[in-house]
């Protein structure tokens, strides 16, 4: 930064001007010449602020860069994530259709065993009953034979 000359004089009449005793003005002004400080002159304000911008549009170019690279990163971890899945949900698809169809097999051979067993008895039961229509015509038969 350019130095500017501090007016020490200047400086401390001010202060008094203001309402501070001279003693107290002296030592504020003797304080702020020791301290080594020098005003930021416009110039060098500017030339700061060019700098700064210049290091910010930098790190902004590299900030989008990380960003673009991340997520073209995610993007590809996204993509190999949901072809994995895809192919855990055919293997799992392709099981239960497995079983679904061992299932279906059993059942229908469930099904057919109980059709018989039910046919058997059902035919059981029409034998039964047309012994059971022979004996009545064989006792009807004989009734009338007997009774007339």
């Amino acid at each position: 930064m350019n130095s500017t000359p501090f007016d020490t004089l200047s400086a401390a009449r001010s202060l008094e001007a203001a309402g501070i005793e001279t003693r107290q003005a002296e030592a504020i002004v003797l304080a702020i010449r020791s301290s080594g400080e020098t005003a930021a002159t416009r110039t060098d304000l500017d030339t700061q602020t060019a700098a700064l911008r210049t290091d910010l549009d930098t790190q902004t170019a590299a900030l989008r860069t990380d960003l673009n690279t991340a997520t073209t990163q995610l993007r590809s971890e996204i993509k190999a994530i949901a072809t994995e899945l895809r192919g855990e949900i055919k293997a799992v698809a392709a099981e239960l259709r497995g079983e679904l169809a061992t299932m279906t097999a059993q059942l229908r051979g469930e099904i057919k065993a109980v059709a018989a067993e039910l046919r058997g008895e059902v035919s059981g039961a029409v034998n039964k009953m047309l012994l059971a229509q022979l004996a009545i015509a064989g006792l009807l038969f004989a009734a009338l034979r007997i009774f007339g």
